[in-house]
């Protein structure tokens, strides 16, 4: 999908891979789904125009690197190798959620 207009050069298409919950869900149809896929590129806050992935997807990037960024500051003595600090992250920030979206 291509829902943005590229200002130089050309724009890239953005894969998406879509995971349908069960077949009783009828409200979940695959053109549903690309509608409201695309609807969310245009939802970015500070733009008026369409992004190359949906605000949420952009909104979780941004967050994701703030917090790293914080628990880099607040945890400013590196003891750790860094599978250990990303371990420690990813235990310390891991929602308890029994079941998760991954897009």
């Amino acid at each position: 999908m291509v829902p943005h207009r590229a200002l130089e050069g050309t724009a890239k298409p953005t894969v998406f891979s879509t995971i349908f919950p069960s077949s009783g869900d009828a409200d979940l149809t695959p053109h549903f789904l690309k509608n409201i896929t695309h609807a969310f590129c245009y939802m970015h806050e500070i733009v008026d125009s369409a992004i190359s992935v949906p605000h949420t997807l952009r909104s979780a990037e941004q967050m994701a690197n703030r917090g790293s960024k914080l628990w880099q500051s607040k945890n400013n003595q590196w003891d750790y190798s860094e599978e250990e600090v990303y371990s420690r992250a990813t235990t310390a920030l891991n929602p308890q959620i029994p079941s998760r979206y991954w897009a």
